[in-house]
């Protein structure tokens, strides 16, 4: 079912750019011989304490691996495990260890969106430059 939407979702929408949050996995398994079911990237949960990075951490991480083998994007969310992890060391496992191409963040107010900004800045601007 989720595939047929995808198909009629690339069909229907002219820019083409069809974003998945299944495990990479989940995907192929799908796809199975059948026609291949086209999307530009993944938005999944990434963090380093595992928090709802479903079935396991080390899955969704097999997973970016091969979503990045086949040159799929990749968007971060849920990065601070619901507040579970200090914005730095967070920024620093999606960027570093995971190598995600973005990341989303979820903020209650202008003085917390500006908090994690400048953390935020802090771990990218410490990446070498091949990175960013």
């Amino acid at each position: 079912m989720l595939w047929g939407l995808v198909d009629k979702i690339q069909n229907f929408w002219p820019p083409r750019l069809t974003w998945v949050t299944p495990l990479w996995s989940n995907i192929q398994a799908a796809n199975n011989g059948k026609k291949k079911t086209k999307f530009d990237g993944l938005v999944t949960p990434v963090n380093n304490l595992g928090a709802m990075m479903f079935p396991t951490k080390n899955h969704v991480e097999t997973a970016l691996t091969e979503a990045k083998k086949h040159g799929k994007l990749i968007v971060a969310i849920k990065p601070f495990a619901g507040g579970r992890i200090k914005l730095e060391e967070a920024l620093d496992y999606v960027f570093r260890k995971a190598k995600v191409d973005a990341c989303m963040v979820e903020v209650g107010s202008k003085a917390e969106a500006e908090i994690d900004f400048r953390a935020a800045e802090k771990v990218l601007f410490s990446l070498p430059c091949s990175s960013r």
